[in-house]
């Protein structure tokens, strides 16, 4: 055989393996890009809060993100679901508020059923293997206990948790002093999300945002009992952050209206 044509087998075999690396990394990359466009953000509001508590939440998002479609799921106390829908098959990165008809402070416990009830109406709409979750207030204690009941029922992954003034250790300011966080006395509600924290994705990224309004709490939550969620996910997950904002706008209702700590959500997600 002559040096040109061992030259030009050699040739075509280096293209062919070539082509060859950099199709399946090309599918590779276009399969990530997929993946991450099908990650929704699923929001979850507190106690005596409806569908729409996100509404402005959702529209200073849209101006830093980008146009998002909504789906919001309303779950009756029988589990009968009420939703409305802007979702579309290649929809990004939309936005999904699941709300309870009995928003009540004593339905909490219930809602970690509720919400396997909504997610599996939201796959049913929206095809997605994993998302991003928000919860405010007692939504964050919703999340929680959902993450520690519903495992078995859990049809795709939770990759990062936001809580806004979540009350991880209830209200009571004796029972959550500040700053001294080492004197909190767990009551029986922390003490059982404590016991089942081990049925929580070690996989998990998690961010507790507390306000400091005046007296070490936002007006209606102690920071200590909001910051009480380290005995939940610290040291258990891949990652653990904690954030206090401050000032008038750190209020307990204002928390997911307030543009900075929308920034700072934004800069977490995405």
């Amino acid at each position: 055989m002559t040096n040109n044509k061992r030259g030009v087998i050699t040739g075509l075999i280096v293209i062919s393996v070539l082509a060859f690396f950099l199709f399946f990394v090309d599918v590779g990359h276009s399969k990530q890009l997929n993946d991450d466009s099908r990650l929704p953000l699923i929001l979850i509001p507190g106690t005596n809060s409806d569908q729409d508590r996100f509404d402005d939440f959702i529209q200073s998002m849209r101006k830093k993100i980008g146009p998002r479609d909504i789906l919001k799921i309303e779950v009756q106390k029988n589990g009968d679901l009420k939703w409305t829908s802007s979702l579309r098959k290649k929809s990004v990165n939309p936005f999904i508020v699941i709300s309870f008809a009995d928003n009540s402070e004593e339905a909490v416990d219930e809602q970690a059923k509720w919400i396997q009830i909504a997610m599996d109406k939201a796959h049913d709409l929206y095809k997605f293997d994993a998302y991003d979750a928000v919860g405010h207030s007692n939504g964050g204690l919703a999340w929680t206990m959902y993450l520690e009941e519903e495992t078995s029922s859990q049809t795709s992954q939770m990759k990062k948790l936001i809580t806004l003034g979540t009350p991880y250790n209830d209200l009571e300011t004796e029972d959550n002093p500040y700053p001294n966080r080492g004197l909190l006395k767990e009551t029986e509600r922390l003490q059982h999300m404590v016991q089942m924290k081990h049925a929580i994705p070690n996989s998990l990224s998690m961010v507790s945002i507390a306000g400091d309004y005046k007296d070490g709490s936002d007006g209606v939550v102690p920071i200590t009992s909001v910051l009480a969620s380290e005995e939940i996910y610290k040291n258990d997950i891949t990652s653990y952050k904690e954030k206090v904002f401050y000032g008038d706008d750190a209020q307990h209702s204002d928390l997911i209206e307030n543009e900075i700590i929308i920034n700072y959500i934004v800069n977490e997600l995405y």
